[in-house]
This record gives C-alpha cells, sequence and structure tokens, in this order.
C-alpha cells in the first residue's frame, strides 16, 4: 500500500504543478538603500527591505510557496524575488535531483541575502547510504535526512545567507500527514540549532482548530479553496494566503516592514 500511495503521489506532483523556469523571478530594479535591512538579530524595525535577493527553494510546494510570495512582493522597492523551486524533487531522492550538489552554483548566481526552503512532498521514501537502503522513518534514515537537511543550510550560510526554513503543512491523507510530522520532527532536529537559520512550523496555520487538514478557509471574508484536489498541494488563492503568511513571517523575524501587495488573509 506504501509504495501504491507513493507512485500516485509521483503522478499528483509531475502532472498537477508546472515546474517554474529557473530564472522565473519577479524584481523591482530600484533600491531605497544600498544594504539589505533582513536581520533576525535586529533591535529596531527597518522601515523598508533595502537591497535584497530572496530565493526560494524547494519541491512542488516550494514551488507554491515560491509564486505566491513573489505574487505578493513584487511591488517592494529594491527586493529581488528569485524562485528555483523544482517539482518531484526533494532530499530523499538525490538520483532525481541532488539539492545539495545544485545549490552552491545556484547560490553563487543569486547571490541571496535570504533562502527561504519548502521541501517535503517526496521525501517520504527511503534513502540510499553506502550501499544500504535506509527506510523511511527510521533512526539511520533520520540520520541520513538531516546530514541532507545540514548540507542545505550550510550551503546557505556560507555563502552570505540566512535561512528560513518552513515546515509541512497538514494534508488530506492520515497517512501522508503522519509522513509530514516526521518529516518535520527530523527538519526541527537541525534548522533551529544552526547559525543564522530558522524553522517556520504552517501546521497550525494551515489546519483546523483540531489541527486536521483544512481544504476551505475564510479568506479575506468569503470561503474558498485553498488546498488543491489532490488533497497536497494548494489552490491559486491557497498560493496567495501562503504568499502573504510568508511575507509576514519574513517581516517579523527580519525585522522589516513588508506588504503583501495583494494581501489574502485566512481566517476560520
Amino acid at each position: 500500500m506504501k509504495s501504491a500511495f507513493r507512485g500516485i503521489l509521483a503522478l499528483l506532483v509531475t502532472s498537477s504543478v508546472l515546474v517554474p523556469n529557473f530564472s522565473a523571478q519577479a524584481q523591482v530594479p530600484t533600491a531605497t538603500t544600498n544594504k539589505c535591512n533582513l536581520s533576525a538579530t535586529a533591535t529596531t524595525v527597518a522601515n523598508t527591505p533595502g537591497k535584497c535577493t530572496i530565493l526560494f527553494i524547494g519541491d512542488s510546494l516550494g514551488n507554491n510557496l515560491g509564486m505566491g510570495s513573489i505574487y505578493q512582493l513584487k511591488g517592494t522597492p529594491g527586493l529581488q524575488v528569485v524562485n528555483v523551486s523544482r517539482g518531484s524533487t526533494g532530499l530523499s531522492n538525490s538520483w532525481f535531483y541532488n539539492w545539495p550538489e545544485k545549490l552552491p552554483g545556484i547560490l553563487a548566481h543569486y547571490k541571496p541575502d535570504l533562502v527561504v526552503v519548502f521541501f517535503g512532498a517526496n521525501d517520504h521514501q527511503d534513502m540510499r547510504s553506502h550501499g544500504s537502503n535506509l527506510h523511511f522513518g527510521s533512526k539511520a534514515w533520520a540520520t541520513a535526512y538531516s546530514g541532507e537537511v545540514k548540507k542545505i543550510v550550510s550551503a546557505s550560510t556560507k555563502s552570505g545567507a540566512q535561512v528560513a526554513w518552513f515546515g509541512m503543512p497538514s494534508m488530506r491523507s492520515i497517512a501522508f500527514s503522519n509522513y509530514m510530522k516526521t518529516l518535520n520532527k527530523t527538519v526541527q532536529t537541525v534548522v533551529p540549532a544552526a547559525k543564522n537559520s530558522t524553522y517556520i512550523p504552517t501546521w497550525d496555520f494551515l489546519s483546523t482548530s483540531r489541527g486536521k487538514f483544512l481544504e476551505y478557509g475564510n479568506v479575506n471574508g468569503s470561503r474558498q479553496r485553498i488546498r488543491g484536489e489532490d488533497g497536497i498541494h494548494f489552490s491559486t488563492v491557497g498560493q496567495q494566503v501562503l504568499g502573504t503568511f510568508a511575507t509576514a513571517k519574513i517581516a517579523e523575524i527580519y525585522h522589516v516592514k513588508l506588504v503583501a501587495l495583494h494581501a489574502k488573509r485566512l481566517t476560520k
């Protein structure tokens, strides 16, 4: 059953989401200052972000977050927002696309001040390590997956960027939701302890009051679908809700005023 469920998921991920062009981005060339004001340690709130580049990486859900954030931040002076997320990728399937190997070149090209990460939809699978098969959720698997997370964080921070890692949301399938809980727990053993890195949970925000999958929500006063029909991805409105959430979190954590251009606020 588990392998069959994964096969269905792979079809959903590859067929339902358009993979963005590597260079897809929204940018405003005019900066209000010559430096980036994003700072997790600042004691005051900057009126503008300054001249900053925010890089979004991840899988198809990362694409949902990246595109939703571009939609909300594209009018911010001085801010370049780049989304290089790739559908069907992850940190468990490096045979398909190896993010730790690809990321240094991407970082060198864009020189981001902040790297926003949203991985997990394809990572509930076994991993290969030194010729051995590591079963998802096992101690050995958690150790190997943590190592991949560390590589992403380390490459990003060594390039001079800060890291904002968004946790996975609940899913319609109870089994899939449990997989995401395992992933979140593993990521949380790494990111909060790493220098210049922050973990941002999405579970409660995108769940019912009982922590269950939230398919519809009150968005700007009207009931709208926020998740896709597959029970995994986000609808167009959901992407905009996610982008509004990300804008608020980045502003809060990095002490800068940011305004979502077309804010879509979720209430339950």
